[in-house]
């Protein structure tokens, strides 16, 4: 943003929370892009645990059609994969049709693999299921862990497919 602001293009943002989505117009100009983001930087977390619906989010952006562009999501992208096309996949596709994408991916190393920590409780934020799992065991660690880098590998496709260049941050290094 701040790389392209000082040259006269215009900035939006769509922040989807999964329990309200806000949409920020695009505007020009560096007071516009401080703006954008103390307005993103203050939108609260979702009080569910709900994630945010990156379909309608996408859905917002591609429709109605806007002037050609660069899209950038950023998203962990996790969904339904494993379980056919994620949700996000088509709606990312058309808007690779007309925009140049970037999809930067946030990974957080805790959720790649599992801890050896005994008798752990998960719980679902959107349904309330829960699931106990025996972390103590060697083989399901290394099950999870395998899955997990598939899941992502999978994503990764998906984005590659949708044309979208791929960046992966991790939560636990620095951006910069």
């Amino acid at each position: 943003m701040h790389l392209t602001v000082r040259s006269g293009n215009r900035i939006g943002a769509i922040v989807t929370t999964g329990e309200s989505s806000l949409r920020i117009p695009a505007r020009s100009g560096t007071n516009h892009a401080r703006h954008l983001l103390r307005t993103v930087a203050g939108v609260p977390r979702a009080s569910s645990g709900c994630p945010g619906d990156l379909r309608n989010a996408l859905e917002q952006v591609r429709r109605p059609p806007r002037r050609r562009g660069m899209v950038t999501v950023i998203s962990d992208f996790l969904s339904d994969t494993g379980a056919g096309e994620p949700h996000w996949e088509r709606p990312l596709r058309g808007l690779g049709d007309r925009h140049e994408l970037l999809g930067i991916e946030i990974i957080d190393p805790r959720e790649m693999d599992l801890p050896a920590a005994g008798l752990v409780t998960f719980v679902d934020p959107e349904s309330g299921a829960q699931l106990e799992v025996q972390t103590d065991d060697a083989a399901m660690r290394y099950r999870y862990a395998t899955a997990a880098r598939a899941q992502r590998a999978e994503i990764a496709t998906y984005l590659r497919r949708a044309g979208a260049d791929h960046l992966v941050l991790r939560t636990d290094s620095d951006w910069l």
